[in-house]
């Protein structure tokens, strides 16, 4: 027989309900329990983290005020507010040698700011007193004195000036660093005679040595590095000093001819035999000088083929030897004037000089408003010199970019400054302090 069919209906959320609500205190104890277990295995990261940000803030702000000595100090107190237990962690570890490290950053940030400040001066002391220097050259030519006093004083004022000019291109930053010598027109004469001065001096204690120089009346010029040429010079009279091994002559010309520029070394010493001459003038090739290694020779081909010219050794034995260099000449403009700008009258003296000596008719101006004023009727094509430091925070490449919109076609900066401050000026000439007739 069938009794009949019996269901159970069992409601979850019902069960649930009932369950929580008889063991709700033993839910939340578990979770607060699991709750601080986390918590306090991971304090140790809490405070690690807390340490780096107020690490972190306390840098930032030494940091901004200059403070960098204290750096060091404020790491190490960050690191000793860490538990015990990882102070010797190698993240700890990482942060005390970052504190060294910026310790000595900053140590050597200091002694650069020092060492900056010493090099600043010295290139301001070598730029400033490169004038008094050219003046006192400029006077000394023009003293009465025996003519060894004379040169032993302009021997004295060129190697000042030259000291100057070492200070200031090994203080000068990389950026200012200054530029390679360029090739340009100049006097040729002036050049020679200095060397040949300077050779008499250096070798008048040679018994029976001559050095003479036979130059043209006229003006000669050519497209040269000036230091180069003397350089070149200097070394062709030590190589025949040093052939000579005793009393001998040394015959230096310069002439013109056929729009060639010939300068012509020549001596009366032993002479050099036919095997030897024709490899004269290659790389490492030398004769008659002890410990030589022809690099002289092979400079002075080089550089006189890179201008243009041709260099050639003519020779016998017994008789001496000669070295002709032949350049293209470069013309001489027919009316000579010149104009400068600067606010330094020991410049103005110098320039003025050399210009009378040049014959050159120079106007000399000290402020960019005597010179506007005297511009309107100056020929735009005449040569104007102006110093980039003129005072009143008045900058020479900023009169130069004014007269260029007036027409005016030859700028020159000359200064001691290097030609890549005026890089942004490309149709700006740079030269140095000295006249460029000296």
């Amino acid at each position: 027989a069938e009794l009949g069919r019996l269901e159970y209906i069992v409601d979850l959320v019902d069960v649930n309900s009932a369950v929580f609500g008889q063991n709700y205190v033993l839910f939340i104890t578990v979770v607060f329990f699991f709750m601080g277990l986390l918590v306090l295995s991971n304090v140790g990261a809490i405070k690690t983290i807390f340490s780096i940000e107020r690490c972190v803030d306390e840098t930032n702000a030494l940091a901004t005020a200059g403070e960098h000595s204290k750096i060091q100090d404020s790491i190490q107190r960050s690191i000793q507010s860490l538990p015990e237990s990882l102070r010797a962690t190698p993240f700890a570890v990482l942060i005390g040698r970052l504190a060294d490290v910026l310790q000595k950053a900053s140590r050597l940030e200091s002694e650069l700011a020092v060492s900056k400040a010493t090099s600043d001066l010295a290139a301001q002391v070598a730029h400033d007193i490169r004038s008094p220097l050219a003046a006192l050259g400029a006077a000394a030519k023009g003293l009465e004195m025996p003519e060894d006093q004379r040169k032993l004083v302009e021997g004295a004022v060129s190697r000042m000036q030259g000291i100057a000019d070492d200070l200031l291109q090994r203080y000068r930053a990389p950026s200012t660093a200054p530029a390679p010598e360029k090739t340009a027109v100049y006097a040729l004469g002036g050049l020679i005679e200095q060397v040949l001065s300077e050779k008499r001096l250096q070798h008048k204690d040679k018994t029976g040595l001559k050095i003479e120089f036979n130059a043209s009346p006229v003006e000669i010029k050519a497209l040269v590095k000036p230091k180069e040429l003397q350089r070149l010079l200097s070394n062709l009279v030590n190589n025949s000093v040093e052939a000579f091994g005793g009393p001998g002559k040394i015959d230096v010309s310069l002439s013109a001819l056929d729009g060639k520029v010939l300068i012509e070394v020549k001596d009366n010493g032993k002479g050099i035999p036919p095997e030897i001459l024709a490899k004269l003038g290659q790389k490492g090739e030398t004769h008659g000088k002890a410990g030589g290694n022809g690099l002289g020779l092979y400079h002075a081909r080089t550089t006189v083929e890179g201008w243009g010219g041709n260099f050639k050794i003519e020779s016998e034995q017994g008789k001496g030897t000669s070295v002709l260099i032949a350049l293209p000449r470069a013309e001489t403009p027919a009316g000579k004037m010149a104009i400068l700008l600067d606010d330094d009258m020991l410049v103005h003296m110098n320039w003025k000089l050399a210009a009378k000596a040049a014959g050159v008719e120079l106007k000399a101006y000290k402020t960019p408003e005597e010179l506007s004023a005297g511009a309107e009727n100056l020929p735009k094509n005449i040569p104007i010199y102006i110093d980039s430091d003129l005072g009143n925070n008045t900058k020479g490449e900023d009169i130069a970019i004014e007269l260029r919109d007036k027409g005016f076609t030859c700028i020159t900066m000359a200064t001691g400054h290097g030609a890549d401050k005026f890089a942004h000026l490309p149709w700006l000439k740079v030269t140095g302090k000295e006249p460029p007739w000296a």
